[in-house]
């Protein structure tokens, strides 16, 4: 009996051994840096010109995510550089197109200075031009170069464990008043044929 002990106890260790691994293996990684795009090509627009202006840091993206629980969904735009910027006084914009359910929405951000206003919409307008649907909330993060969007996860009829979230476009963009008329060539765009499963695990905290 005594020299069973020992052995029973080997045992049972190693079995908590294995079941403490299968449970570490089986615990899901976060969703990172569903749009990804590189860095120095934020030379899109033309203005008043065929030839592309160069490179604006505020304009260039680098990566962005979406994320969502089941109150919030949060899209994080990050660029080369967020702050003021010396070559748009009038504001810069971000969207982040995406799909839910068959529709198609937008987060945006107008940043001027280093202050920021944000609102959710949709392509309902005219020809299928943006619509504006409620306002949002959000944050400029100044430290990560990230713009950060959010808005009630019903607005969009994003359910957590159910609905996919895809057709990710994100949009830089530089607003220009020309003879007063506001327009708003495209700096940089990143597209993503990846998805996100509502609710699911992020790299981005919804709401934060």
């Amino acid at each position: 009996m005594k020299l069973a002990r020992p052995a029973v106890a080997l045992a049972v260790g190693a079995a908590l051994a294995f079941a403490g691994t299968a449970g570490a293996a089986a615990k899901p990684k976060p969703v990172c840096n569903l749009v990804t795009d590189k860095a120095g090509d934020a030379t899109g627009f033309l203005v008043a010109s065929s030839t592309p202006m160069p490179t604006d840091a505020n304009l260039d993206i680098l990566s962005a995510d979406v994320a969502s629980d089941a109150k919030k969904l949060t899209a994080v735009i990050r660029v080369a550089k967020l702050g003021a910027d010396s070559t748009s006084p009038t504001g810069d914009i971000y969207y982040q197109n995406f799909s839910v359910g068959g529709t198609k929405y937008y987060l945006e951000a107008l940043v001027t200075g280093t202050k920021g206003s944000y609102s959710l919409g949709d392509f309902s307008g005219t020809g299928g031009t943006r619509h504006n649907i409620e306002d949002a909330t959000g944050k400029l993060d100044l430290a990560h170069n990230a713009v950060h969007i959010t808005v009630p996860a019903s607005s969009v009829g994003a359910k957590a464990g159910k609905s996919v979230i895809g057709d990710l476009d994100t949009l830089a963009q530089r607003y220009v008043n020309l003879v007063a008329v506001g327009i708003t060539p495209t700096a940089d765009e990143a597209t993503s044929p990846r998805t996100y499963k509502a609710g699911a695990l992020s790299c981005v905290k919804p709401g934060a």
